[in-house]
């Protein structure tokens, strides 16, 4: 599952080393972020992306302003 905001992609991804999982957001220009935070299982991350993205982007957007 991946959730769209403002052209920005929120894609739940899996460590190939650990067992867990990490969100990775991509730009529209292709750049890649991974977010910080580990979770345990793929659902996790989703909730993640569906509680925290739309907020995680409104605090990147304001950091860049300044």
């Amino acid at each position: 599952m991946a959730v769209a905001h403002s052209d920005l992609k929120f894609m739940p991804v899996r460590w190939t080393i650990l067992s867990e999982w990490y969100v990775l957001v991509t730009f529209p220009d292709g750049k890649e972020l991974p977010i910080n935070g580990a979770f345990k299982t793929k659902g996790a991350a989703q909730k993640w992306i569906r509680t925290n993205s739309a907020k995680w982007l409104k605090v990147h957007h304001e950091r860049r302003k300044n």
